[in-house]
């Protein structure tokens, strides 16, 4: 079963190095992008000696589930120096490194917030490994998850602000994060 499965996954050929910076969500992406936030966060989780939450993140059918969210507030105004257009502006919001998940009622009451407000609602362990690690807090007092980064040499750094450069660099994160996960070796 292994052979075969590794077959089929060399015969997809999937690089996400090349994948990742265009995936956006969209009505078609959004279960797969779910998928991978949860998979990804489950991951460090796993790593980092916390027990995963993968099932929890993706149940939809608690009181209040998990959802993708937004990074970069729905306000093309407030962003015009940096996106050329409101068409540029929704593409960098709906890339991959733009999105985490978080609980339906913290994501509602973020709903307006700008960047700084959300920071501090994502480091306020009301988010997850992966939510949390865009704040300085993530990095404190975290000996787990300092060694996983330097053990796989991940990128991962907070940010103060959030634009073009740190969508990339976020992308870049999970280029990194989806290699290690789902690679050649899983079926040794």
């Amino acid at each position: 079963m292994k052979k075969k499965l590794n077959l089929q996954f060399e015969n997809l050929a999937y690089d996400p190095a090349t994948a990742l910076p265009e995936l956006r969500l969209n009505s078609f992406t959004k279960k797969y992008i779910k998928n991978m936030l949860a998979r990804i966060t489950g991951y460090i989780e796993e790593q980092t000696g916390v027990a995963s939450n993968y099932q929890n993140y993706m149940n939809t059918q608690t009181k209040n589930p998990f959802e993708i969210e937004h990074i970069i507030t729905d306000h093309y105004e407030w962003f015009t120096d940096e996106y050329a257009d409101q068409e540029e502006f929704r593409r960098w919001r709906n890339s991959v490194g733009a999105l985490l998940l978080l609980h339906k009622s913290i994501n509602a009451s973020l709903n307006d917030a700008k960047y700084d407000y959300k920071l501090s609602k994502y480091c306020s362990n009301e988010g997850n490994i992966y939510t949390e690690s865009l704040g300085a807090l993530a990095y404190q007092n975290n000996p787990k998850f300092k060694k996983f980064i330097a053990d796989n040499d991940l990128p991962f750094k907070a940010y103060a602000q959030f634009g073009k450069t740190e969508i990339t660099e976020r992308i870049q994160l999970m280029v990194k994060l989806v290699g290690l996960i789902w690679n050649p070796e899983m079926f040794i």
